[in-house]
């Protein structure tokens, strides 16, 4: 992907205690999440096999931001909105940008103009 789009992450982040009580909430009302295996992951955290602090974040060499969703964001959407729509040295010029509408939601893909890396 790095050939054709400009990759950002953006991880959220939030402490052991928020985490704990989030996954409890998903896995109560949240069917969807059967994929997720979070009743299997509050049994491996309660019977102290799987301490939430073990968990490994995504590690690319790549523009990172670090957003706490303990309470809102912290950056603020503002903030993120514009550094996901940041080019890169190698794709500016090329209008690889968010548009004005963009927020934090699912955007359909829209394939890169030609000759743009």
């Amino acid at each position: 992907m790095a050939g054709v789009a400009d990759i950002r992450v953006v991880r959220c982040a939030v402490g052991s205690a928020v985490a704990h009580e989030r996954i409890v909430r998903r896995a109560e009302v949240n069917v969807r999440r059967a994929a997720h295996a979070d009743h299997d992951l509050l049994k491996a955290i309660a019977d102290g096999d799987r301490p939430l602090e073990s968990w490994v974040a995504i590690s690319l060499d790549v523009p990172t931001l670090v957003v706490d969703t303990s309470d809102g964001y912290a950056p603020g959407v503002e903030e993120i909105v514009s550094f996901a729509g940041q080019p890169t040295a190698s794709s500016a010029g090329c209008g690889h940008r968010l548009p004005g509408w963009a927020s934090i939601r699912p955007v359909p893909f829209v394939p890169p103009r030609r000759g743009c890396r």
